[in-house]
């Protein structure tokens, strides 16, 4: 009877196993997004104790011709220092005709620079105060170092310290200029345009082409007046015209000849900093080159014409990666804030409307802008201004999706402690041709607290 009991409950015995071996065999099919959150194997877990490292990185010169924009002026911002701007320019003469009579018996009247503001709102400083622009005559021919094709923020040229002519504009009105009004034009020496006036008369070779002119007239520098505290940008198309008058009845007649932009690609601004703050504190430079927040009151500076623009980090993303029940990196935007009462929408300090992600590496170099995951175009930003408070922990912010980026830095730990990281700045397409400037904080700083969130599967 034993016998026979045993071999009825062999199959029963088989069969269990049986089962227990299906289950153990067939693995969770975990769906990421709510059906994830709702099953008993795991859940979508956000974190904000992730923050990046930030610091402030020195651009030791860059290209500023062929740029299609002339800054002059100066800013003084206790944040940054005092930032001078001038623009150098150089001229061709009119087409030459060694037959024309056009100026025989001509009577010289003046000669006048024409200049064209920029019109986009590109300035920074006081608008309330007179801004006084002069122009001076350059005693050194433009030429790009080394036989190149660019000239630099830090190049300069020497020039005669007494102004060809000067103009004051009583008050700049950026959102009230247009075509109607966005031309000055600046009455220069009476004594230049004479003896110009005689060159033409006389077919003088420095007349009788642009190339040979370059050497007698070596082109124009055009500066701010150094107690001034506004920067604004012009054209890089100017032209010198020289007016005369030929004897006609019963009044004279007045005309003029229009000596040209020569070369645009020569027509360059010059960049000088004198620092101040924090960044004058931890001596920024060309050696010392990246500055942690940590040393500059827990902030970061970008100011890309003055030298300085902004780099992030996420070392500490590596601390995520060691958690055991840790799967991957669903969905990481990163916010980042400007430091609360650093910057003014309507007046001095207005924040950049666009910022790019650009990918880099231990030497800050810029690479490849950082693009969205669905579109593949590159991130701007989405600024979201907070008009009302001004405050930036009320809403005044720009965002930024890092998923995949940070989900590459997950498949890859080592690239973390390479420095490897993202510089943030304006688009290459502008970094140079506007003043707009950003303080953020870092973890610490509670006044623009810096805000990494993440999404990342868990499993329980």
């Amino acid at each position: 009877m034993k016998y026979k009991n045993q071999k009825h409950i062999l199959p029963i015995s088989v069969i269990g196993l049986m089962i227990i071996i299906f289950f153990s065999c067939a693995k969770t099919d975990i769906q990421f997004g709510q059906q994830f959150i709702d099953n008993n194997y795991g859940q979508i877990i956000q974190t904000d104790t992730i923050t990046p490292v930030v610091s402030t990185v020195y651009i030791d010169s860059f290209a500023t011709n062929n740029l299609n924009t002339a800054l002059v002026g100066v800013t003084n911002d206790t944040a940054i220092g005092t930032t001078t701007y001038s623009s150098y320019f150089q001229l061709g003469v009119p087409t030459y005709n060694s037959t024309s009579t056009a100026y025989d018996n001509a009577i010289y009247d003046s000669l006048t620079l024409f200049v064209k503001l920029k019109t986009g709102g590109v300035w920074s400083g006081d608008t309330t105060k007179p801004l006084t622009l002069n122009v001076y005559r350059l005693t050194q021919n433009i030429i790009a170092p080394n036989y190149g094709s660019s000239l630099y923020n830090t190049d300069a040229f020497t020039y005669d310290p007494t102004p060809l002519g000067s103009y004051t504009i009583p008050k700049y009105y950026p959102n009230l200029m247009d075509s109607t009004n966005d031309t000055l034009s600046i009455r220069l020496s009476d004594a230049l345009g004479m003896d110009l006036l005689n060159k033409l008369q006389n077919d003088s070779l420095p007349i009788q082409s642009s190339n040979a002119f370059i050497y007698f007239f070596n082109g124009l520098k055009i500066a701010a007046a150094s107690n001034s505290n506004l920067a604004i940008a012009l054209s890089d198309s100017v032209q010198m015209r020289l007016y005369f008058k030929t004897p006609a009845s019963p009044q004279d007649t007045e005309k003029y000849i229009i000596f040209p932009i020569y070369q645009n690609n020569l027509q360059f601004n010059s960049v000088s900093v004198q620092r101040k703050g924090a960044l004058s504190d931890a001596n920024i430079n060309s050696i010392n080159y990246q500055i942690p927040s940590s040393q500059t009151n827990n902030s970061a500076y970008l100011q890309p014409m003055a030298n300085t623009v902004i780099k992030l980090n996420f070392p500490t993303v590596y601390s995520l990666l060691l958690r055991q029940s840790y799967i991957k990196i669903v969905k990481a935007t990163l916010y980042v804030r400007p430091v609360n009462g650093s910057y003014n929408p309507q007046t001095v300090w207005q924040l950049p409307p666009t910022l790019y992600l650009y990918q880099t590496d231990l030497h800050n170099g810029f690479g490849s802008s950082l693009s969205s995951g669905s579109s593949g175009a590159a991130q701007g930003g989405n600024l979201q201004y907070d008009v009302v408070s001004g405050n930036s922990e009320l809403g005044t912010y720009y965002s930024y999706d890092l998923t995949s980026y940070l989900q590459g830095m997950a498949a890859n730990p080592g690239a973390l402690a390479t420095g490897v990281g993202l510089l943030l700045s304006p688009p290459t397409s502008s970094i140079y041709t506007t003043y707009n400037r950003l303080i953020i904080g870092d973890g610490s700083n509670a006044n623009a607290k810096m805000d990494l969130q993440i999404q990342y599967i868990s499993v329980q």
